[in-house]
């Protein structure tokens, strides 16, 4: 997992930077390295959706207004804290688990780049 953290970054990066074609080809990277498990499953459906959403310019995605930085530093900490919140849910699926726990990663590298 620790590879896939270091792939978040990087994808994070090309976000900031508006490189979608790259980020779409890191998120296959991220895909590949992570496998079939359920868990897995949802954690690359949230980076897909993540990368899909930049792809398309999805004013109304999160990810979109994280980049444009129309959210601030405690809102940021605030989805991070309902993200983190929701992948320990004992009732979520091991795949709802993944997803969230993808939005936690990736909310987290944001949340350190504000300075928080």
């Amino acid at each position: 997992m620790e590879k896939v953290k270091l792939r978040l970054k990087l994808l994070v990066s090309y976000l900031d930077n508006g490189d979608v074609k790259k980020a779409k080809e890191n998120y296959l990277q991220i895909a590949e390295q992570l496998g079939g498990a359920e868990f897995n499953k949802g954690y690359s459906k949230a980076i897909n959706g993540i990368v899909m959403s930049m792809e398309k310019n999805d004013r109304d995605s999160i990810i979109c207004k994280i980049v444009a930085k129309e959210i601030d530093k405690r809102d940021l900490k605030k989805l991070l804290l309902e993200s983190t919140k929701r992948a320990s849910d004992t009732f979520r699926t091991e795949e709802e688990k993944g997803f969230e726990t993808a939005w936690v990663d990736i909310l987290s590298i944001y949340v350190e780049k504000t300075g928080a």
